[in-house]
């Protein structure tokens, strides 16, 4: 029996609102790519900025634009969200740790390349659609460097 009567057969959503901190995370991603040992291939601070979010600066989303930003496709188009992660099934685009592909898995059946059902998401896609955004992102975005 739970401690309180409200607890019998319940659920609970516990959620922290978060500040963006859009300067921070730029410079953080310069000193990054900065520290990775330059091969052939340099590491570009806004591919790895976009790798870890799964959006470019501009919105657009990485698996839609792998190698540069788009912003045909970027926030506030109609195709800004038109994606889909099953092309993708090992990651090699937008890597499993970027944000947009935690909070919202869309059709991601991960460790299994084959399943093509839809992934369970639709709590995480409600929650993530409802919450609020700090409007200082789109403000900063353009000039963080």
């Amino acid at each position: 029996m739970p401690p309180i009567a409200f607890m019998q057969d319940g659920a609970f959503l516990v959620f922290r609102r978060l500040a963006q901190k859009v300067p921070e995370f730029s410079r953080s991603v310069k000193l990054a790519a900065a520290s990775i040992p330059a091969g052939p291939n340099p590491v570009n601070p806004d591919l790895l900025g976009a790798q870890m979010v799964g959006r470019w600066k501009s919105g657009a989303p990485i698996i839609n634009a792998p190698t540069s930003d788009n912003t045909a496709i970027a926030d506030g188009t109609p195709d800004a969200n038109a994606f889909e992660f099953g092309g993708d099934r090992h990651g090699q685009v937008c890597p499993f740790a970027a944000h947009v592909r935690k909070a919202y898995p869309r059709d991601d059946v991960r460790h299994d390349p084959d399943v093509t059902d839809e992934a369970t998401i639709d709590a995480a896609e409600a929650f993530h659609a409802n919450a609020p955004h700090d409007a200082t992102w789109h403000f900063l975005r353009a000039g963080a460097d």
